[in-house]
């Protein structure tokens, strides 16, 4: 082998690994951003569960003790509110299928589409 192609070859060589390493680290880039689109989504749905459910406790307390003064007994208030909350439960695990679950695909779909358009 010449020495002309013995440099030709370590140019080839030198920059397949500088492509290899660039593309090691595009690679850590894209799992980093992805990382970071989904911690800062499931942060977000933490925070506004966190104040719905607050919402609902609240509401379903006023609710009960609204219910029970009415009926002059507070525990059929909070037995009314917990009936109704127990029925809210069984249309969510009935509906959760057909409707949240393609809801939280969605939402992964366009996490994914968000990362492409970067």
């Amino acid at each position: 082998m010449s020495k002309e192609e013995k440099s030709s070859f370590e140019t080839i060589v030198l920059s397949l690994i500088s492509y290899v390493n660039a593309k090691v680290e595009l690679l850590k880039l894209n799992a980093i951003g992805f990382a970071t689109r989904l911690l800062s989504s499931l942060l977000k749905l933490l925070v506004v569960g966190s104040l719905i459910s607050a919402v609902f406790l609240f509401l379903g307390m006023g609710f009960a003790f609204w219910l029970g003064d009415w009926f002059d007994k507070q525990y059929i208030g909070f037995f009314i509110v917990g009936g109704l909350f127990f029925l809210i439960t069984l249309f969510v695990i009935l509906v959760w299928k057909a409707m949240v679950k393609s809801a939280i695909m969605r939402f992964v779909v366009q996490i994914f589409e968000n990362e492409e358009d970067e």
